[in-house]
């Protein structure tokens, strides 16, 4: 071991480079019990747990979406031709006749008369927070790890969609839109924090799939965050058991994710040395301060399979997003 550490100062040594330092805790008991647990490679422990949090990421930025169908009051006026009734139901549409003698189940949880407009705005305040935080998101987690800059991002928007309910009812949409804002800062430095742990977790042969594993969990997350919003609302159940249950679910995943995953592997204290060693021999790691290679921003700019991956990018995001609000706002 000693001698493998001496071979590796030699080579940083050679090419310039700052032998990085071990910042691993030193042994105790319990530490070495919890090595003699790791039946499980830690890098695939941080797979699961990456998967887990984009899925908590979707299912927080998406529960909205269904929950608003049971928060607004729709209300119209209809006239049989001698008197007229006041109906409300947030299943119909707005343009939809009743024929008469028809009977309606009142909503008791739709007490907000939002319109379309006030709807949209609402539901499109996440994205403003999310697209502002997501190049400082990349920065803290270089300067800082990941871990924490995707745990602490994740649980502020835990603590928010738990709070959404007495928030809606304070300060209504003014404060929900707020709300909406701060969530999405909170989740924008999701993807960047992920990139940098995988880059400094898993090597080259596995990346394929570990980030289909982790990566994947933002359309389980869709699936599952659309599925528990609809059985949770299903029945004229009260919409704010939705957002406890989301919010509850990022916060245990906070805890879990605070306490089995670290942001390098020469950081986690009961990583197996086995794993250590194998991760330290095929992980080029970007721990050192020594000058990088400059960024080939021209090549990238010019290069038409780069454009090609933006539009289908683009694309993607617009109409899964788009239609989805869309189709929420309309309901």
């Amino acid at each position: 071991m000693v001698e493998n550490q001496d071979v590796r100062a030699q080579a940083h040594h050679l090419l310039g480079q700052k032998t990085p330092k071990d910042n691993r805790l030193k042994d105790t008991s319990l530490t070495r019990f919890l090595r003699s647990c790791c039946y499980i490679p830690q890098r695939y422990i941080l797979g699961v747990m990456g998967l887990l949090g984009v899925c908590n990421a979707y299912t927080m930025r998406v529960c909205l979406n269904l929950a608003i169908t049971q928060m607004v009051n729709k209300t119209r006026d209809h006239t049989d031709g001698e008197t007229s009734h006041n109906f409300t139901d947030v299943i119909i549409c707005p343009n939809d006749l009743l024929p008469a003698n028809t009977t309606v189940i009142e909503n008791p949880y739709g007490i907000f008369k939002w319109d379309e407009k006030t709807q949209g705005l609402i539901l499109s305040g996440f994205y403003y927070g999310y697209a502002a935080t997501q190049v400082p998101g990349g920065y803290l987690a270089e300067r800082f790890g990941g871990k924490w800059t995707l745990g602490i991002g994740l649980l502020s928007t835990a603590l928010f969609t738990f709070l959404t309910p007495v928030v809606i009812r304070t300060g209504g949409a003014t404060w929900l839109f707020i709300l909406r804002i701060l969530q999405g800062m909170g989740e924008g430095p999701t993807m960047p924090a992920l990139m940098i742990m995988l880059a400094r977790w898993v090597p080259p042969h596995e990346r394929s799939f570990q980030g289909a594993l982790v990566f994947g969990g933002a359309q389980i997350g869709n699936i599952f965050g659309s599925f528990m919003s609809g059985f949770l609302l299903a029945d004229g159940r009260d919409w704010a058991y939705v957002f406890y249950f989301f919010g509850g679910f990022g916060l245990i995943w906070f805890t879990l994710w605070s306490l089995l995953c670290y942001s390098t592997p020469n950081t986690h204290p009961f990583i197996t040395k086995r794993e250590l060693n194998y991760l330290n021999a095929n992980v080029t790691t970007a721990e050192n301060k020594a000058a990088k290679d400059p960024v080939p921003w021209k090549a990238i700019l010019r290069s038409w399979p780069v454009w090609a991956l933006v539009c289908a990018a683009v694309v993607d995001i617009w109409g899964i997003n788009i239609t989805y609000m869309e189709h929420q706002v309309s309901a």
